[in-house]
């Protein structure tokens, strides 16, 4: 079963940094910028060769420090990277935040004990999970597979509810499909869901979506890497 949120073991270093990049296509991000060959440079001579190895050692201030000081790496762009690393890992939505989903629906799930879309990504992978949680709440398959699409959506870097339901009309129904994704042709896609339907989501650019793409590869490789059939 995959989880929600990628195992940082399996997220390289360099792939992390690719992250960076593209969120730099659509904003600079301070104290970041020219270093980051600099930094993965260093960072790879110390050793650090995946996310999980830097944030165990950018875990508390002395280990921060101390790498800082073995790389040359500035304390306040560790700091930072240390920030970065966190938007790697999908954020648990609460499922009232998506737009389609039935208060009745909400209602239900919350007194089984599903509350937000990580509860509902990890309770429904499969289809006899599927069935069991249908039976339990008389909410239709159908619908369960809906909510899966957009729980599953919602796990790429600044995709809300809103947003995750613009993809789920464009025709996006799982991160694996989103990664699959050419930029220009998502691009189109979204506008024209957002104009049919008004969408208040706010403006989209192509860097923004060159980077869901990205994220969305990203999850899609752990996941492989966790489970190769």
């Amino acid at each position: 079963m995959e989880s929600f949120a990628p195992d940082p073991n399996l997220v390289t270093l360099e792939r992390f940094y690719a992250l960076i990049r593209a969120k730099q296509q659509k904003r600079r991000v301070p104290g970041l910028g020219e270093k980051l060959n600099f930094q993965l440079e260093k960072l790879s001579e110390k050793g650090i060769s995946n996310l999980g190895q830097l944030l165990h050692r950018l875990g508390t201030k002395k280990n921060l420090m101390e790498l800082s000081v073995q790389t040359g790496i500035l304390v306040d762009d560790l700091c930072l990277l240390k920030r970065e690393a966190g938007s790697c890992f999908p954020r648990a939505r609460g499922l009232s935040l998506f737009p389609g989903i039935p208060y009745e629906f909400v209602e239900v799930l919350n007194s089984a004990g599903i509350k937000n879309s990580r509860n509902f990504f990890e309770s429904t992978q499969s289809e006899a999970q599927r069935k069991t949680l249908s039976t339990r709440t008389g909410i239709p398959v159908s619908r369960i597979m809906e909510i899966l699409a957009l729980c599953d959506i919602s796990r790429i870097a600044r995709v809300g509810g809103t947003m995750a339901r613009n993809l789920l009309l464009a025709g996006v129904r799982s991160v694996d499909e989103l990664a699959g994704k050419q930029p220009s042709d998502l691009y189109d896609g979204i506008e024209s869901v957002m104009v049919k339907y008004k969408s208040r989501a706010g403006h989209i650019s192509m860097d923004s979506v060159t980077l869901w793409i990205v994220h969305a590869q990203l999850i899609r490789d752990c996941r492989r890497k966790e489970d190769p059939s």
